[in-house]
């Protein structure tokens, strides 16, 4: 079996590394749920408190387009960040080079979109590079959205440097930005005149002039208009054949889809590993990842809302999934998941205050004199970082500042 700690949670099997950390998949042996865990390692075996806080302070937030953290899971000289677990695949391990197009075009547009609205929710800084993207039927999602990326992965430029990942079906990225722009240009050739100018130009005054990312998202998105004025017959790769007739199912709507996936996941089921077999050990952290030993797994919602991200492109893109994704069946529990205190301290009242019911905490604070400045939270009961369960109640003191000296 996969190792377990805290008497909870069980990782089975690595599924990327990158420069940040790496994701393994595993199961929730109280709630018995399949999870992701995203482990950090830190220098000398050390793991800033600030770091740990950080990933605390972004716990509450819910958008489709960022993991859901569920719970912090410290182990040995690592941390464990649980995550939800959603079926699919991370982007750096789909081969991209089957996809049209403008199906790399809008896949970099719902990232700027995500971008977006994280920084609405005072997140900013993650890395968007393929490494950090999790794809699940179709749908985007941003894995470590609490580390900050390298200034090539990340905003505007990062934008870029996925594109360029896409089109040239490589996770290295140049050093240089001549390099990149090269480097898409090339991969262009096949294109009308009119199409590539107008995308190397986005690209070039995003990497070179101080657009607003605003103004970046928007010109992406503006780019799926050529689509439009291009009529060019599609290619080879792009015309059915035999292995999109069997894999097809994956790109119809989660309706359409349900009827033909029972047979696909079954057919699977019997021949994978299932969840939980013996013989994983501890080990498996250390091992690279490899797609072609993935395992059906239980447990686990499916997605709230249904998606139609790449409806557009199902009659011309071949199935890009590889041939064994993480499988997430439906039915499994998911209410209640435990929660992260956020650290309150230092905090103004009425900050504390929203940050705890945007937790699902409930509050009540007192008044205290206090050699802390005046309105700042200085304590509170509930240490950041452990976890509770919605509908909890935390209690913080805040300074009426220094107490007046006695006549």
């Amino acid at each position: 079996m996969g190792h377990s700690h805290a008497a909870r949670y069980q990782v089975d099997k690595k599924l990327l590394a990158s420069s940040s950390g790496s994701l393994h998949i595993g199961k929730d042996l109280s709630l018995q749920r399949t999870i992701f865990l995203y482990q950090i390692s830190g220098r000398k075996g050390m793991i800033p408190e600030e770091y740990v806080r950080r990933i605390a302070d972004v716990s509450g937030v819910s958008d489709e387009g960022l993991l859901h953290i569920l719970d912090i899971s410290p182990l040995n000289q690592s941390v464990f960040v649980v995550l939800e677990a959603r079926s699919g695949h991370p982007l750096a391990k789909i081969p991209t080079e089957k996809w049209s197009l403008w199906k790399k075009i809008k896949l970099v547009y719902e990232i700027g979109k995500i971008i977006q609205r994280s920084q609405e929710l005072r997140i900013r800084g993650f890395s968007v590079t393929a490494e950090n993207i999790w794809i699940s039927e179709g749908e985007p999602a941003i894995i470590n959205y609490w580390s900050e990326g390298d200034v090539q992965g990340r905003g505007k430029n990062g934008l870029v440097s996925l594109f360029y990942q896409l089109q040239t079906d490589s996770l290295e990225i140049p050093l240089q930005s001549q390099d990149i722009l090269h480097h898409i240009s090339e991969s262009l050739e096949n294109e009308s005149p009119a199409v590539r100018e107008r995308i190397l130009q986005v690209c070039h005054s995003s990497l070179s002039v101080d657009h607003p990312l605003a103004t970046v998202i928007q010109k992406f998105g503006e780019l799926l208009s050529l689509k439009e004025n291009d009529n060019r017959p599609p290619s080879p790769t792009q015309m059915d054949d035999p292995v999109r007739q069997e894999k097809e199912h994956l790109h119809l709507h989660p309706k359409e889809r349900a009827g033909k996936r029972i047979r696909l996941v079954g057919g699977i089921a019997v021949t994978l590993a299932l969840f939980g077999l013996a013989g994983y050990t501890w080990s498996l952290l250390a091992e690279d990842p490899d797609p072609t030993k993935s395992q059906a797994l239980e447990a686990a919602p499916s997605s709230p809302q249904e998606t139609q991200y790449n409806a557009e492109e199902q009659e011309q893109a071949p199935p890009y999934e590889l041939e064994n994704p993480v499988i997430i069946q439906q039915g499994a529990a998911y209410t209640s998941p435990a929660m992260i205190v956020p650290n309150l301290k230092k905090m103004k009242k009425e900050e504390a205050e929203q940050t705890a019911l945007a937790h699902g905490l409930h509050y009540q604070y007192f008044l205290e004199y206090a050699n802390y400045p005046e309105g700042h939270v200085y304590k509170q009961n509930l240490n950041a970082g452990e976890t509770f369960q919605e509908g909890d109640t935390i209690s913080f003191w805040v300074s009426k500042g220094p107490a007046p000296e006695s006549p």
